[in-house]
This record gives C-alpha cells, sequence and structure tokens, in this order.
C-alpha cells in the first residue's frame, strides 16, 4: 500500500521539477519574467511567436535529450510537460 503512495509522490515531485525546468525555459523568451506560468498556460497567452516556440522546443529537447515534432500540438504549458514525462529518456 505505501508503495503505491509512494510511487504517485515520486511522480508529482518530477512533474514539479519538470514542469518548473520548461517555467525557466518559458521565462528566458519573456519580456515579464514575472509573468505566471501554470500547466495550464497556453503559448498564445505568453505573447510567443512561432520563432520563439521553436527557439523553446529546441531548448527543450537540449535539455530533456529528446525529440519534439512541430507537429506535436503542444499547445499549453501542461502538454510540454505531459510530453516531456512520456518521451523523455
Amino acid at each position: 500500500f505505501l508503495t503505491g503512495e509512494r510511487n504517485i509522490s515520486v511522480k508529482k515531485e518530477l512533474s514539479y521539477m519538470v514542469l518548473e525546468k520548461v517555467s525557466a525555459i518559458l521565462r528566458e523568451f519573456l519580456e515579464d519574467e514575472s509573468t505566471p506560468i501554470t500547466p495550464q498556460t497556453s503559448f498564445k497567452e505568453l505573447g510567443l511567436d512561432s520563432l520563439d516556440t521553436v527557439d523553446i522546443l529546441m531548448k527543450i529537447e537540449e535539455e530533456f535529450k529528446l525529440s519534439v515534432e512541430m507537429n506535436e500540438n503542444l499547445e499549453t504549458v501542461g502538454d510540454v510537460v505531459a510530453f516531456i514525462e512520456k518521451n523523455a529518456a
């Protein structure tokens, strides 16, 4: 029983760590670094253009050692976190 609870706790912690790393990458491209970033935040809400998005995805690929295709339909920060968790090495 405790093992299952512990696994959930570890997954939440890993998810939080991925969210923090993704948020840090996004903040490099924002004019206002105090902009709140949550899993529900969309790239559109952050005011990021397509060139920014390409640069961000390249940084994410480098940071997490994975390949991200532009057609992955990643619209929110949560989409990116879920993609990383599913595909990271």
